[in-house]
Order: structure tokens, then C-alpha cells, then sequence
């Protein structure tokens, strides 16, 4: 009879260093989760900047976009229709605006087209943060309407 509370004190002990342990493996595996959530999401916007300045392109080639309006001190800048992101993993859709700017590198002077910046800025509304990155393309006058 003297033994169960020792055997009861034993069993929490027990209990403590399993729980401690599981706790640990615990920690580390949803750090690696949000690690990996963190590494799909950076790929994505990726895509997406991809695919926004795919759509840049289409502006120029479609000849929605003036090449007079576009000048060394004053960007031309356009909105393209905003993306709605889904990830099955964080049971959440982020909505992201996308803007883009076209800038001149050099005052207009080369005959056959003109090297041109695009910056497109992406904002997600859902976690109040900007992504920018920037991309140089060459335009060929007899493409655009000049």
C-alpha cells in the first residue's frame, strides 16, 4: 500500500518528459511548416510577377499602350485587374492589387525602339503589405504605336 503514491509520482514524471519531448517535436515541426508555407508563397508571388509582366507585354504588343506617353521624367503607370490568391493550406484567399509603371532608361533617341523599365507593385490587402521588383524590356518602334 505504500507504494501507489511512488508509482503515482513515477507515472507524472512520466507524463512531464513525454509531454516535454512531444512538445519539442511539436515546435519544430510547425516551424518547418511555416517555413515551407513561406517558401510556396514567395514562389507564387514569383509566378505571379511572371505572368503580370507577361500581361505588360501584351499592353505594348496589343498597342494599348502609347509609346508617346511614355517619357524619361514622367512613368507611364496602369493598373492590371487584381489576382485572388488561394492557399488550401491557410484557409484563406488573399485579394492582391497590381499596379505597373513604365519608365524610359534613356531620353528617346535610338530610330529602331527603346529600351524601356517596367515596375509592376503588387499590394495584398489581406496581409497590408507591397511587393515590388522591376524588369527591363526592349521596344521596337514598328511595334508600338507611335
Amino acid at each position: 500500500m505504500k507504494k501507489k503514491p511512488f508509482f503515482l509520482i513515477e507515472v507524472l514524471l512520466i507524463l512531464l518528459l513525454v509531454s516535454t519531448g512531444g512538445l519539442f517535436l511539436i515546435k519544430n515541426t510547425y516551424l518547418f511548416f511555416r517555413t515551407e508555407i513561406q517558401m510556396i508563397e514567395n514562389i507564387e508571388y514569383e509566378r505571379l510577377f511572371e505572368l503580370s509582366f507577361g500581361d505588360c507585354k501584351e499592353l505594348f504588343y496589343k498597342k494599348d499602350i502609347h509609346f508617346e506617353k511614355i517619357s524619361f521624367e514622367k512613368p507611364f503607370v496602369g493598373n492590371l485587374p487584381p489576382i485572388s490568391l488561394h492557399f488550401p493550406t491557410l484557409f484563406s484567399t488573399q485579394t492582391i492589387e497590381r499596379t505597373f509603371s513604365v519608365s524610359l532608361l534613356k531620353e528617346k533617341n535610338k530610330p529602331q525602339g527603346q529600351m524601356v523599365r517596367v515596375t509592376l507593385l503588387f499590394k495584398n490587402l489581406a496581409k497590408n503589405q507591397s511587393k515590388q521588383t522591376i524588369y527591363h524590356l526592349f521596344i521596337h518602334k514598328n511595334i508600338v504605336r507611335s
